[in-house]
């Protein structure tokens, strides 16, 4: 959080280091830790914080609340790292998208 969140006040502090922790013990499948980091840095704490307002309850409904924002985030950040990924396009070893390559091979899309 510290490396996310530099010289910021922690608006939901508590609530992102559990939600944070509940990724940690239980990631989905295919985690990457490094794409999580990239999805923390796409907003300030004050905005993270703000899908809190209409959470009623403590600290786990807001924790849970803050998980599965983070997660919806997180596979929104997929899509834009990897313009490939929202077709479901497994080429990620080849240079290019997917479009050039269909392009490159027209017979392969026939």
């Amino acid at each position: 959080m510290q490396e996310a969140f530099p010289d910021e006040v922690l608006n939901a502090g508590a609530s992102m280091f559990t939600a944070l922790t509940k990724l940690a013990i239980t990631p989905p499948e295919g985690f990457d830790p490094d794409r999580l980091f990239r999805t923390l840095l796409r907003r300030n704490q004050r905005e993270w914080a703000s899908f809190l307002n209409d959470v009623k309850g403590g600290g786990d409904e807001r924790a849970l609340q803050l998980r599965q924002v983070l997660l919806m985030a997180y596979e929104e950040e997929a899509e834009a790292s990897d313009p490939d990924a929202a077709t479901g396009c497994a080429d990620d070893a080849l240079p290019g998208s997917a479009d050039q390559w269909r392009a490159a091979i027209p017979e392969a899309t026939e």
